[in-house]
């Protein structure tokens, strides 16, 4: 067919590489939509999509943009001797909470104050039918409604569940 093999070996090549060009082209594609579908289903998991937020401050997109965001679990893991700790919901957050608890933030308070909002997935399971005032655990914190606890020692020495009482304590 051909007289020359050395023209047929380029051909070859020639086709070959274009072959791998576009083989690699297309693997490449494929990792990339990988890797897209990947980062987006974690940030849907966690609630995030849309959001500006770092991982110490997670928060709703309908929800104040608060400092010192904890989740649950971390309740009673907080080094601090003494904290306060807010659990609300989108639902029931006022401009007034949300600018008391903003003013409180701002200011130097000895008591740091953390927030918690049990309309995210994770701390959903401190909702109850009724309060647990007497919890030493995470798995044990049961809340109705916004409320606002003090830690001391790793014990609730404060358990607040009336909204004007807890804008009292926070101012």
């Amino acid at each position: 067919m051909f007289k020359n093999p050395l023209i047929y070996d380029k051909m070859l090549m020639g086709g070959n590489m274009k072959d791998e060009l576009r083989r690699g082209i297309i693997l490449l594609i494929v990792v990339l939509l990988i890797l897209a579908a990947v980062w987006i289903t974690t940030d849907v998991l966690k609630g995030r999509l849309g959001n500006n937020t770092n991982a110490s401050e997670t928060t709703s997109s309908n929800d104040a943009s608060f400092s010192n965001m904890i989740m649950l679990s971390k309740v009673f893991n907080i080094k601090d001797s003494e904290y306060k700790v807010l659990f609300y919901s989108n639902s029931n957050m006022t401009s007034a909470l949300e600018s008391t608890v903003k003013l409180y933030d701002s200011s130097n308070n000895d008591i740091k104050l953390y927030k918690i909002n049990y309309d995210e997935a994770i701390n959903s399971k401190v909702l109850g039918d009724s309060d647990n005032k007497d919890a030493t655990s995470s798995s044990e914190l049961k809340v109705k409604d916004v409320t606002l606890i003090t830690i001391k020692d790793n014990k609730i020495t404060s358990y607040i569940t009336d909204y004007n009482e807890i804008l009292s304590a926070l101012e």
